[in-house]
């Protein structure tokens, strides 16, 4: 399994590095439909790893007498706490995109991460 994994993320971060020397200015993605809150908004109420968490880790912490409020209180300050963060990233990527050479970015950040993969699966197997 250990192998299987090393493999997986070499190929992965062989992937990465090709995507990333491959890119071209004038190269655009298929033209897709911007998402919208109302999409954004389904795909986040609809995500199951929020209800694991409130189902396996929250519990814990509530304890045998923490009632529906106590929950329905814990939520409401975790949709309070992700709409400030979402806000404040959707700002910066938004600022950042605008100052920035997406290309270049894009090359960046592909070869990086394909090189750390790398790294992480020959790390992974030799030691």
């Amino acid at each position: 399994m250990k192998v299987a994994g090393a493999l997986w993320l070499l190929w992965l971060g062989a992937t990465l590095i090709r995507s990333g020397m491959k890119a071209r200015y004038g190269v655009l993605p298929e033209a897709t439909e911007p998402v919208s809150l109302r999409g954004a908004w389904t795909a986040n109420i609809l995500n199951p790893k929020a209800i694991i968490f409130y189902l396996t880790v929250v519990s814990q912490f509530a304890g045998q007498q923490g009632g529906i409020s106590h929950y329905l209180m814990l939520a409401s300050v975790h949709v309070m706490v992700m709409s400030f963060w979402l806000v404040a990233v959707s700002q910066v990527l938004i600022f950042s995109a605008k100052k920035t050479n997406t290309l270049v970015l894009k090359k960046i950040i592909n070869i990086a991460g394909g090189l750390l993969l790398i790294a992480s699966s020959l790390h992974s197997i030799f030691c």
